[in-house]
């Protein structure tokens, strides 16, 4: 399951954004009582971390993905808080109007099958693959 996780990055700095992550969470999660039992000595992508964690703290699908959405939201906006003028309100008016769309697309992936697992936001990933060849850049992602 982690080598499809990682195999579905599609840029070396989405791969790198994933693993990376997925090794904070991971040794960060030790520290938790029921901190994850799997000895990774390989990149761990972070939506894997994330289930095995949920799973051996008995932490629900249906409670995980809407936290998980939200947290790449705020991480998003907190990243635009720093790049356009805007303020922390507006940042929570923002995160705020997402609320439903979060809740909507965590109850589709609920219900989802395999079939639907990856997908193609091709300029997204164009640019990811220019951006990690630049010189300057304000986030490494």
């Amino acid at each position: 399951l982690n080598d499809m996780a990682l195999s579905l990055a599609p840029s070396k700095e989405r791969y790198l954004e994933t693993s990376a992550q997925g090794g904070a969470f991971l040794t960060s999660s030790r520290a938790w009582q029921n901190g994850p039992q799997v000895p990774f000595r390989e990149d761990v992508a972070l939506p894997v971390i994330l289930g095995i964690v949920a799973r051996q703290n008995d932490i629900a699908l249906d409670a995980l993905l809407p936290a998980a959405l939200h947290a790449f939201c705020a991480n998003l906006i907190a990243a635009s808080l720093r790049l356009v003028p805007l303020g922390q309100s507006e940042g929570i008016a923002i995160q705020a109007a997402l609320e439903p769309l979060i809740l909507k697309i965590a109850d589709q992936a609920i219900h989802a099958n395999l079939d639907a697992l990856g997908g193609c936001s091709l300029l997204s990933d164009i640019t990811a693959m220019r951006h990690e060849t630049q010189t300057t850049r304000i986030f490494r992602s």
